[in-house]
């Protein structure tokens, strides 16, 4: 039940940080490219 929840908290926030990502980049191109700035964090 309790990793249930963690995992479904993960997919959450993962939705989160993409559409958030999506939106910015469409709403300002090159003002902040957070996909390569997250991609860096993650690599």
């Amino acid at each position: 039940m309790h990793r249930r929840k963690v995992v479904g908290r993960v997919m959450a926030v993962n939705h989160v940080v993409v559409w958030g990502g999506w939106f910015s980049n469409s709403k300002r191109q090159s003002s902040r490219p957070s996909i390569a700035s997250r991609r860096n964090a993650t690599a």
